[in-house]
């Protein structure tokens, strides 16, 4: 529990196991509804500074009620007063002067309602967790002396992206540092597992970038050193797989798609995009227009809408192949193929293929490799080293708890 108000959270609070919505302190309270002072509720206050939550949870406070053994219901309020809005928290200032509003209701409840949760809203499907810890602490490499060296070497306490930011600020500590350290994230590369199992929408995050092609004049990390400040610009959230047929594929790349006859699996997929009314939206506009250039834009379903996905375009063929990369020594990778000219993918990215594998269940490392010989054709049957393909940086796909751990720990606000 947290010792003093205003104060850092315990080291045991700024664990991973906090990480699905930021820290609050739980008390008994009357409401802070105005149209029912009187009203004795458990407030779960996120408001005070020591907390660090971020805009908006820094505005909330949620009250609980028990409605049934195990089953809660609770409501949203936020702060509403313009004077007070971007002022630290004061608890001797009256409710009525933050002028607190419900912004909707939400139900919290333990296993014993499980089969009901389950059965009401089967998209929100789980089983009943009996160890969460283990998700995060395990790779899942394949089976090798050096991915049980990486394994051993993993701290207690930590998690596997703890472990990798801390590789991701080695890099950021300058030229001297960062061949050892892209060394160490190439060699759990090495161990991760071909990702054919991945299906579905997945968190996209950036680790680390590289200085590859005409960058490797330079000595410092020139797209590390430009990244915090256009990541305020990128509409980018992730990517979408889905397994598809070779009919599927040749509406995408024509009779190209024959290439992957026979392949397994083959995915279709998609990187994904939100509109937000941030600086971000103008690279959303123009990402739209993308079809008056051939590229494909296509819009999410209903399902896709509830991960926050506004727009998909920058489509791929995905399929196990070998490693187009000479420092991943043959390697078997899931292949993200943009190069298709069918796909009349944007430059440089008509350059790319990503390469990805998996290292955890939910988790995923991969490599962003561009040609580095643009004038040459690009042809499948084309031996991939007239291309000299060289890595550009390494970026993460997560599912929903990596992502919230990914976000609690502030991975890609680290200063490279």
């Amino acid at each position: 529990m947290i010792k003093k108000l205003g104060t850092e959270p315990e080291a045991q609070q700024q664990s991973f196991l906090h990480a699905r919505g930021g820290l609050f302190i739980a008390q008994e309270k009357f409401s802070v509804d105005p149209d029912h002072p009187d009203k004795k509720v458990m407030a779960l206050n996120y408001r005070w500074e020591g907390l660090s939550n971020r805009l908006p949870n820094r505005l909330l406070i949620d009250e609980i009620v028990e409605i049934s053994p195990g089953l809660y219901l609770g409501k949203l309020y936020y702060a509403t007063a313009g004077k007070n809005l971007f002022s630290d928290y004061d608890a001797g200032i009256e409710n009525k002067d933050y002028q607190y509003r419900n912004f909707g209701y939400f139900a919290l409840m333990d296993d014993t309602w499980l089969e009901e949760k389950n059965l009401l809203f089967p998209e929100l499907q789980y089983g009943a967790v009996k160890d969460v810890k283990d998700k995060f602490k395990k790779f899942t490499f394949t089976d090798c002396e050096e991915c049980e060296k990486i394994k051993s070497q993993l701290a207690d306490g930590e998690t596997i992206l703890h472990s990798l930011k801390d590789i991701s600020d080695g890099i950021g500590r300058g030229p001297s540092f960062q061949d050892a350290y892209f060394d160490a994230l190439n060699r759990i590369f090495l161990c991760g597992r071909p990702a054919d199992d991945i299906d579905g929408f997945f968190h996209g995050g950036v680790v680390t970038f590289k200085n590859a092609g005409f960058l490797a004049r330079f000595e410092r990390s020139v797209l590390n050193d430009i990244y915090p400040a256009v990541r305020l610009f990128s509409p980018w959230t992730g990517k979408t797989f889905s397994r598809a047929a070779t009919a599927d594929i040749k509406k995408y790349i024509g009779d190209d798609g024959m290439y992957y006859k026979g392949k397994t699996p083959v995915i279709l997929g998609s990187n994904t995009y939100r509109k937000s009314p941030d600086l971000s939206l103008p690279a959303t506009a123009f990402i739209e227009n993308l079809g008056l250039r051939g590229m494909a834009v296509e819009y999410p379903g209903e399902k896709e809408k509830r991960e926050e996905i506004s727009v998909k375009s920058f489509y791929f063929i995905a399929a196990n192949e070998k490693t187009v990369n000479p420092e991943n020594k043959g390697k078997q990778v899931l292949r993200l193929n943009y190069r298709w000219p069918g796909l009349h993918t944007l430059p440089p990215d008509h350059l790319c293929h990503d390469e990805l594998v998996k290292i955890a269940d939910g988790l995923y490392l991969g490599q962003l490799l561009y040609a580095t010989k643009p004038g040459i054709r690009y042809a499948p049957e084309t031996d991939p080293a007239a291309y000299h393909y060289e890595n550009f940086g390494y970026f993460m796909l997560m599912d929903d708890d990596w992502q919230a751990i990914w976000e609690f720990i502030r991975f890609d606000e680290a200063s490279f």
